[in-house]
């Protein structure tokens, strides 16, 4: 005689979503608390009364497939963002761990960069404005916004970066009292990568793909001014 039998498994782990093959142990019933299991194998050992189908052997497989624009599988990413928020949380930030992050986002894979590149760049002008203080962060910042428009440039998805400038950026206020400005930070930045001598590839790419950093400079610069209503004030000097 067949049945109906019940299986479940959290979308989540670790903050990422689930996309693994599971086996998943089959249940004739769906006791109380059962969504509060968070594995299969707490689900097993639990004291739940779960009345399980053939001893817990594992009867149901499945394997999920994302398609999302929130959550990434990039574990890269997906590690810069989780690391940022625990700072902007309050927790004690490791000397190194975000320069560590920014490092290894250089290896996420195009698509994904495509796919993340508005919330991508925002938070790392974020990063850039308000990590001054922090040795090597916004020269390091700095080079991820390279390799990214670089890259952009290298697939012909340059049109991406222009949309975000005309549509998506838009300069946020420093969060904190040592916060810079992003046309002031990313200014000093460039000119910190253009005397790294040693590093020849970034300085002929920045070179080359000067107008993305240029724009993103003006407009931080126009919009400063409208939001603080110094649009009109003189650009002279009284004369004493």
């Amino acid at each position: 005689m067949e049945g109906v039998g019940f299986a479940w498994v959290p979308l989540l782990k670790d903050g990422r979503i689930i996309t693994f093959e599971q086996q998943l142990p089959v249940s004739a019933n769906l006791p109380p608390g059962y969504l509060n299991l968070n594995d299969v194998e707490s689900t097993r050992q639990s004291n739940v009364d779960i009345k399980w189908v053939d001893g817990t052997k594992p009867l149901l497989k499945i394997k999920s497939h994302l398609e999302s624009t929130i959550y990434t599988q990039d574990l890269h990413v997906y590690k810069f963002f989780h690391h940022c928020q625990l700072i902007q949380s309050g927790s004690n930030e490791v000397p190194g761990e975000l320069i560590k992050y920014l490092k290894c986002l250089h290896a996420m894979e195009i698509q994904v960069m495509i796919q993340f590149l508005p919330v991508i760049l925002m938070q790392l002008f974020r990063v850039l404005t308000n990590m001054t203080h922090e040795d090597d962060v916004p020269i390091n910042c700095t080079m991820v916004l390279l390799h990214i428009v670089s890259k952009c440039h290298e697939e012909g998805l340059d049109n991406y970066l222009r949309s975000f400038i005309k549509y998506s950026f838009r300069p946020e206020k420093p969060s904190t009292p040592q916060a810079q400005l992003i046309h002031e930070t990313l200014a000093t930045t460039m000119i910190a990568v253009l005397k790294q001598s040693a590093d020849f590839l970034a300085i002929n790419k920045l070179l080359k793909y000067s107008w993305f950093f240029f724009e993103i400079i003006a407009k931080s610069m126009a919009t400063y001014l409208l939001e603080e209503n110094k649009i009109k004030v003189s650009r002279l000097k009284n004369n004493i």
